[in-house]
């Protein structure tokens, strides 16, 4: 639960026996290589892509629906939070590999 919290600030790597687990923002990746562990987060890295459209769609949707008030819209909140960890994803993936996402 700690290394999950910590995982939000920096990425934790944690190596099993012979697995290799990497935690970032929450996201939990399990391998017996760096290889497993990178094509897992290329993979999670292309949903996040994927959802930032829907998610936007949705913003722009309560945006101008609801939000009457100008309260706290959950839409943005969600929206915000993929982008900063498709940003953290994409910032490992770099640090690690050379590569540029």
């Amino acid at each position: 639960m700690i290394k999950s919290i910590i995982s939000y600030f920096v990425p934790v790597k944690i190596r099993k026996n012979e697995e290799i687990v990497v935690i970032i923002r929450g996201l939990t990746f399990r391998s017996n290589s760096m290889i497993g562990i990178i094509n897992q987060i290329e993979k999670k890295i292309e949903f996040f892509r994927n959802e930032l459209g829907i998610d936007a769609a949705n913003v722009s949707r309560s945006i101008t629906v609801g939000n009457i008030h100008g309260r706290w819209n959950p839409n943005i909140a969600v929206f915000k939070n993929d982008i900063q960890t498709l940003y953290a994803l994409k910032d490992y993936l770099e640090k690690h590999t050379g590569i540029r996402y």
